[in-house]
């Protein structure tokens, strides 16, 4: 089983080299594209991290994931914004595919969701100044959820009990909000579009939202199940200390209690 380890760590080490390259060709200025794309490729290769990213271990194959989000992300936005297609929306939606798998790898990946988490700002402030009517639904929907939350506090739901009730019953609010996005992806129509229309704008975000949503889904489905099956075991012996943490995370425990 080591050989198999080895065997895959190098190849995902080779992959992410050559996927490095084709990101900083993409990137660089037209005179050193093939100059930096060899340097960038040949720095990752003899990094210092070289040794764990040829043993059994998951930093290449983070490495790999990472760099493929990074360079669909990168192609979703090489047209125009004003010829966008749904090949854009395509790529945009592997970037967070591919940052996603990288999260569910190691945690740390959560951090290639701030580009997507920036664009939806940058649009959502758009709106705001171009369209105050959806300035004024957005304050509605932030008031509804504070007042909900409020609501469930008041009724006396601790933050454990409101944290097992939001886990039991997540497929709810996954169903309703997938629900709702594709109407609004539908509502936006699936044709080229012109970003300075309403429909354009409310697409990008809710394209930059689902693609950030699967980096959440790879921090928060690993932590879900190690939360089922140590947290709400009915043989108290089996109970974790961070069980009861607010929020109950398995990494942080782990890496206190191991490291």
């Amino acid at each position: 089983m080591a050989y198999i380890g080895i065997l895959i760590s190098n190849a995902c080490h080779l992959l992410s080299a050559l996927v490095l390259a084709r990101l900083a060709k993409s990137l660089a200025p037209p005179p050193f594209k093939e100059e930096i794309s060899f340097i960038s490729a040949a720095l990752h290769i003899l990094s210092p991290a070289g040794l764990f990213l040829t043993a059994p271990y998951a930093e290449s194959l983070f490495s790999l994931l990472s760099f493929l989000g990074y360079l669909f992300y990168v192609f979703s936005c090489e047209r125009p914004a004003t010829s966008r297609d749904y090949r854009n929306d395509a790529r945009l939606l592997a970037s967070g595919v591919c940052f996603g798998l990288a999260t569910t790898v190691r945690s740390n990946g959560v951090l290639a969701g701030l580009i997507f988490a920036f664009d939806v700002v940058a649009d959502v402030v758009l709106l705001a100044q171009r369209y105050p009517h959806v300035r004024r639904y957005g304050i509605y929907a932030i008031s509804l959820g504070v007042l909900f939350l409020s609501i469930a506090w008041a009724a006396g739901l601790r933050r454990q009990e409101l944290l097992g009730w939001a886990l039991e019953y997540w497929r709810i609010f996954a169903i309703a909000f997938a629900n709702a996005a594709l109407y609004l992806v539908l509502r936006a129509g699936f044709g080229k579009y012109d970003t300075k229309s309403l429909n354009g704008h409310i697409r990008k975000i809710v394209i930059s939202v689902l693609s950030g949503a699967y980096i959440a889904v790879g921090l928060i489905f690993p932590q879900y199940l190690a939360y089922k099956e140590y947290c709400t075991n009915e043989d108290a012996g089996k109970t974790r200390e961070w069980c009861s943490a607010f929020p109950p995370s398995v990494y942080s425990w782990v890496q206190s209690h191991y490291w």
